[in-house]
C-alpha cells in the first residue's frame, strides 16, 4: 500500500514538473518574440522599412501629408508609439512626409465633376470623399463646394473633397420634405388623421392621466385656464415646424 501511494506521489511530481516547466517555456517564447518599437521619426522610408523588417515588425505607409519641418520622404509619425512592446509580425504605420507644399489648390466650384477630378489629379492632388447634394438651383454635376478651397495655403493634406449637385429625384429627401404640423390641442382622432395624411407614421400613443383640481382650489385672482379634454393631445415629437420625411415616426402624448 505505501508503495502504491509513493509511486503516485513520484507522478504528481513528475505532472507538477512538466506543468512548471511548460509554463517557463511558454513564458519565454512569447517573451522572446517581442521588440520594443524603435522610434521612426525623421527617418527614411527606406531606412525605417529596414530596421523595421530587421525587427520583424511590418511597415505600412498609413498617410501622407504636408511639413515644412520635415522633408518629404520622412517619417512625420508612427503607431505605435516609440517604446512599445509587441509581437514580431505587428504592423508599423507610418505617416510620410511630402515636405512643404508646392503645388496650387486649382478652383473647382462650378465645374462638372468629372473635369474638376481630372484637374485635382493634374494638379498632384488626391481625390479625397464626393458628397452629393440635391441641389435645384445648379446643374446636376456641378461642383457646388471644395476643401481645401481654391488657392490655399499651409494644407495638411494632399486630399481635396468636393460637393456636387445630384441629379434632380422624383424620390430624393429634398422635394419630400414636410414642415412637421402642430398637432397639441387637436383630439386625437384629428391628429392621427393628419399624420397618416401627411404619410408619416404612428408611434404607439403616450396617454396621460390630467388631474382636476378640486372646486375651490383655483386661485380667482389667475386668469382661468382653458380645460383640457380627455382625447386632446398634449405633446408631440417630433415638434411642430421641424423638417420631416415620408415615413417618420410621430409620437404623439394623448390626455386620458
Amino acid at each position: 500500500m505505501k508503495s502504491l501511494f509513493r509511486i503516485l506521489g513520484i507522478m504528481l511530481l513528475l505532472v507538477a514538473v512538466a506543468l512548471t516547466s511548460a509554463i517557463i517555456t511558454m513564458q519565454l517564447v512569447i517573451h522572446g518574440a517581442e521588440v520594443s518599437v524603435p522610434d521612426m521619426r525623421g527617418k527614411s522610408i527606406a531606412e525605417a522599412d529596414s530596421e523595421a523588417a530587421h525587427l520583424g515588425l511590418r511597415m505600412q505607409i498609413a498617410n501622407h501629408f504636408y511639413s515644412a519641418a520635415i522633408a518629404a520622404g520622412n517619417i512625420m509619425d508612427q503607431t505605435p508609439a516609440p517604446g512599445t512592446r509587441v509581437r514580431t509580425g505587428w504592423p508599423l504605420r507610418v505617416t510620410e512626409s511630402l515636405g512643404a507644399q508646392k503645388v496650387t489648390v486649382p478652383a473647382l466650384t462650378g465645374m462638372q465633376d468629372r473635369i474638376a477630378m481630372l484637374e485635382v489629379h493634374r494638379a498632384g492632388l488626391d481625390l479625397g470623399s464626393v458628397a452629393y447634394l440635391p441641389w435645384p438651383q445648379s446643374v446636376s454635376g456641378e461642383v457646388l463646394a471644395q476643401s481645401p478651397g481654391a488657392h490655399a495655403k499651409d494644407v495638411a493634406s494632399p486630399n481635396v473633397q468636393l460637393l456636387v449637385a445630384a441629379p434632380a429625384d422624383e424620390n430624393s429627401t429634398a422635394q419630400n420634405a414636410l414642415v412637421m404640423p402642430n398637432l397639441v390641442g387637436k383630439i386625437f382622432t384629428g391628429a392621427a388623421l393628419t399624420v397618416t395624411h401627411a404619410g408619416l407614421r404612428l408611434a404607439p400613443v403616450k396617454e396621460v392621466a390630467v388631474a382636476i383640481p378640486p372646486v375651490g382650489s383655483v386661485d380667482s385672482s389667475a386668469a382661468p385656464r382653458p380645460p383640457v379634454l380627455t382625447g386632446s393631445v398634449l405633446a408631440q415629437s417630433p415638434l411642430a415646424g421641424y423638417q420631416v420625411t415620408p415615413g417618420t415616426t410621430v409620437t404623439l402624448t394623448v390626455a386620458k
